[in-house]
């Protein structure tokens, strides 16, 4: 190493965690990875979708379970035609927070839980089905809910109880066969990180562009324009009740509210997904590319870079999106209960009963922990000195 060198590398001091110390040699400075700059610049970003995804987490749990044992109930089956699709919808959401755990402990704390082979496999497949289920699912109760509107006898044939099963169970077994590709694409990489490896494979791309394209941005907005559709033809069949057909009122009301409850869940989830969505395609865009990142080895050659800067602020755009985009996975209880008066009901006895459950036994516990520390006392107080 000549004398330049040796100045240039005796003179590097540490600078914001880039493990750059005196008298180190070239060879032995670490170059940043993207997860390092990351942390450097957004740590408090990270810190926030944290807990707030802890919260997702625990409201998601308790209300989907909740909402898929209150729509599984016979009577609201008749309050909702599409009840089968809701309880489906609910126990994907559960599935969609439990996987994503995973993602929350690699990106938000930095600890890779999917190391071995078989595992990364498994998990690929497995991830991917309930999220393009629960999307398909919204597809294909909008869809139900517009013949039912518009056809009310072909609606009969359409999405009776009987039928609205083997319906399901067919969107389950296609996506499910769409998945299996993913436990080649995903495969551990050598940080023993469970990464998709074959992206540079331009057949592996095309496919995940496809589906990604099919799922996120095809099926939402055609969402929204069944939804729409549903409202022009609501305002007809529905709010334009004819006061001669007072024995119809009571029907038309439950029709009237079971609309309610897929609009307003199928607007909220198209809300939140697709600008995350839209953030996604871009990171796939050259001029946003990770590829094109140069090296850096400072926070001061992260500062100098336009380039850098700019994918940084796409990545805030990114984890701040997804993190509003989670809320759809937690927060359709609520989107229930302000839709169907029938859910709300069921939900907020149950939700007292949970209450009443727990204050009793409480109690129990502290009037047992009472009774031990009153008899440990009495026992000491007897005992000969």
């Amino acid at each position: 190493m000549d004398y330049t060198t040796q100045q240039h590398t005796e003179n590097v001091t540490s600078v914001n965690n880039t493990y750059i110390t005196l008298n180190t040699t070239a060879a032995e400075i670490r170059e940043l990875t993207l997860e390092d700059v990351l942390y450097m610049h957004i740590e408090p970003l990270f810190i926030v979708c944290r807990y707030v995804h802890l919260l997702w987490y625990f409201v998601g749990f308790f209300g989907n379970i909740t909402s898929a044992v209150i729509w599984n109930t016979p009577h609201m089956y008749n309050v909702c035609s599409s009840a089968h699709y809701l309880v489906t919808i609910s126990i994907c959401d559960v599935l969609c927070q439990l996987f994503h755990i995973t993602y929350y402990l690699k990106h938000f704390w930095r600890i890779e839980s999917l190391g071995e082979e078989n595992v990364c496999d498994f998990w690929s497949i497995l991830y991917m089905i309930p999220l393009y289920i629960s999307e398909l699912l919204l597809l294909g109760l909008t869809i139900e809910k517009l013949i039912s509107i518009r056809n009310p006898f072909r609606s009969g044939w359409f999405s009776r109880h009987q039928r609205a099963p083997k319906e399901i169970v067919w969107i389950v077994t296609c996506v499910t066969v769409l998945s299996l590709l993913q436990a080649y694409i995903w495969q551990v990489d050598s940080r023993d990180y469970c990464d998709d490896i074959r992206e540079n494979r331009m057949e592996f791309r095309i496919w995940n562009w496809l589906c990604d394209v099919f799922i996120y941005i095809i099926t939402p907005v055609t969402v929204v324009v069944i939804v729409f559709k549903i409202l022009r033809e609501a305002k007809h069949s529905i709010i334009g009740v004819s006061h001669r057909h007072q024995g119809r009122v009571n029907v038309t009301r439950t029709l009237r509210q079971s609309t309610i409850v897929i609009i307003r869940l199928s607007l909220f989830r198209v809300c939140v997904t697709i600008p995350a969505t839209c953030v996604h395609f871009l990171l796939h865009v050259k001029y946003f590319s990770p590829s094109s990142l140069p090296h850096v080895f400072s926070s001061s050659d992260v500062n100098d870079s336009e380039t850098w800067q700019r994918f940084i602020k796409l990545y805030t755009a990114k984890y701040t999106l997804e993190l509003l985009s989670s809320a759809k996975y937690a927060l359709g209880v609520f989107v229930f209960a302000l839709s169907c008066r029938h859910f709300k009901r069921d939900f907020k006895a149950r939700v007292q009963n949970l209450a009443r459950t727990t204050y009793i036994s409480l109690c129990k516990i502290m009037t047992y922990i009472r009774e031990k520390i009153n008899s440990y006392r009495e026992d000491e107080f007897n005992a000969p000195n």
